[in-house]
């Protein structure tokens, strides 16, 4: 029994509820700032005053009336801004994280044109109006030097030593001898070196087969590579290329503002680089290539020379990396923009007449050539093998024009005629022929892939449809201009509004598309106006060539 009055006793105790114990309260709201305590802190800004009497810190400026304070604000201030601990994250101030849309990053970056040529023309404004002082201006700048000229005494002047003068304009004499020698020097050579690749040519391996010049290149600017390590064919940040031609509002330009020099003979045929315009080529009859500068220096930036005989046409890569060029000697080059160097060449029996890389940037290593022989080539830069032939011509093929997407083509001949062409299929989809036609040495798309623009040989400019039945345009031509004889170049403004073709009194004749009113006429150059392009950027700039060996910019 007393065992089990034990045993019980036990569980009553185990059985009784334990005492209760006190807690820590533990408050998790955040220390609240009120506006009070602030104002009464002198430490702390009044944010009821005007001005502050001592160099207040950031987080005192930013620091909020009533709220919650930051719990993770650390000591140091200075650099624990990006980790979030800090409130200033740069010696000289605050970064904060922010997101911008790429709609208006680029509408920021890439400045307005409007603006930029309102800020330009204020400019000249304010210039002009600084240079002009009036029909009296000498008298009272005469009077001011006088004025001026009263209180300095002669002890003021110093006397400059005849002996040392003499020596310094004898160094300058002996310094300009010495880069005029060197120039010479560097001419001599380069006509050396020239003249030895044209007079010792390669004998021909077999017979039948003619031998191919050397090509060599020659760059002209001091350094190849810009602080970002970025070659002369990158295009620059702040251009940006038009993606929709009704993005631009394009204008006639007004005056001539500058002149390439550099061929010594008629200039051919002329292209800006693809999208952006930065650069363009030229091809001469003196048997050269040149890539010229138009936003910098606008000086020649590099030179090719691979020709024996003058260039007939020229075609940018769409990537603008290659570029083909077509001779009279009966040779197609494929150079590389960058370095100069051929990739390949084509020798042909016949003289290529156009020459046209493909636009898709998935065969920019594919060209078409339209030859003297009546036949069309697409030739494998890569393999340098002739992939297809269209054989359909009765004539010279003058011109090569992609429509449709790339898929198809249209070419212009001799034979008075219009070809229409799926490209890989060497029979043609339309065959346009008239009685009343003429030759068409030269034909440009609307930038909407519509409209077709023919230059034809009896001083006017016709009109086709790209699609359908490729009919002519009957109510719509453009005349007014003399090109009869030559194979001159015509084209659209970016925003399709003007129509632009050169003429063989040296003008440059401007057209309103929808009016077909004559607008403009400028003259370019004293000889034939071979080419004019407009920049596939800038609003109001146009490129123009002719055989006076002249390159022309107006805007």
């Amino acid at each position: 029994m007393d065992l089990l009055g034990q045993y019980g006793d036990d569980d009553q105790q185990t059985e009784q509820p334990a005492a209760p114990t006190s807690t820590a309260l533990v408050n998790i709201a955040p220390n609240v700032v009120i506006s009070d305590r602030r104002i009464n802190d002198s430490l702390l800004v009044n944010p009821y005053t005007s001005h502050i009497e001592y160099n207040a810190k950031i987080e005192d400026l930013y620091c909020p009336m009533i709220g919650p304070e930051n719990p993770h604000k650390g000591t140091n201030t200075i650099h624990e801004g990006i980790g979030g601990t800090g409130t200033n994250s740069n010696l000289t101030g605050y970064i904060e994280s922010f997101h911008i849309n790429k709609y208006a990053f680029d509408r920021q970056f890439y400045k307005e044109d409007e603006q930029r040529a309102l800020s330009k023309k204020n400019k000249l404004k304010r210039k002009k109006a600084a240079e002009y002082m009036g029909p009296w201006a000498k008298f009272d700048i005469e009077e001011d030097n006088e004025e001026a000229m009263k209180g300095f005494t002669e002890e003021a002047f110093v006397e400059v030593d005849e002996n040392e003068e003499t020596k310094l304009l004898e160094q300058d004499e002996q310094e300009a001898e010495k880069l005029e020698r060197v120039r010479l020097a560097e001419e001599e050579v380069a006509s050396k070196k020239r003249k030895i690749i044209q007079d010792n040519k390669p004998a021909p391996e077999e017979e039948g087969k003619k031998s191919i010049p050397e090509a060599t290149s020659e760059f002209h600017l001091l350094e190849e590579r810009d602080y970002l390590n970025r070659t002369f064919i990158s295009p620059p940040t702040f251009i940006k290329p038009i993606s929709n031609y009704k993005e631009s509002k394009c204008a006639l330009p007004k005056k001539w503002i500058h002149t390439f020099t550099g061929h010594s003979k008629g200039v051919s045929c002329i292209e800006f680089f693809p999208g952006y315009g930065h650069l363009f080529l030229s091809t001469s009859m003196d048997g050269l290539a040149k890539i010229w500068d138009v936003n910098n220096h606008r000086q020649c930036v590099m030179t090719y020379s691979g020709h024996t005989k003058a260039i007939r046409q020229c075609s940018f890569a769409p990537d603008g990396g290659t570029f083909a060029t077509a001779g009279y000697d009966q040779l197609v080059r494929m150079w590389d923009t960058e370095t100069g160097k051929v990739i390949n060449t084509l020798s042909h029996h016949s003289t290529p007449y156009a020459v046209k890389v493909h636009p898709n940037p998935a065969r920019n290593n594919e060209v078409l050539i339209g030859c003297s022989n009546k036949k069309i080539y697409t030739w494998d830069s890569r393999s340098n093998k002739i992939i297809q032939k269209y054989n359909r011509h009765l004539g010279a093929v003058n011109t090569i024009t992609f429509i449709d997407d790339n898929r198809r083509f249209v070419t212009s001949s001799d034979d008075k005629t219009l070809r229409v062409w799926e490209y890989g299929l060497p029979v043609e989809v339309k065959y346009v022929a008239d009685p009343t036609m003429h030759s068409m040495p030269f034909v440009a798309a609307h930038p909407n892939g519509k409209w077709l623009l023919a230059q034809s040989l009896d001083n006017n400019i016709l009109v086709y449809e790209s699609s359908k039945g490729f009919r002519q345009h009957k109510s719509k031509k453009f005349t007014g201009h003399v090109i009869a004889g030559y194979a001159i170049q015509c084209g659209f403004s970016n925003d399709a509004r003007y129509v632009l073709s050169g003429d063989s009194q040296g003008n440059v004749d401007f057209w309103d598309w929808k009016s077909m009113e004559k607008l403009k006429t400028i003259k370019c150059h004293d000889n034939v106006c071979i080419g004019a392009t407009w920049h596939p950027i800038h609003k109001s700039q146009v490129l123009t060539c002719g055989w006076d060996g002249l390159i022309k910019l107006f805007e």
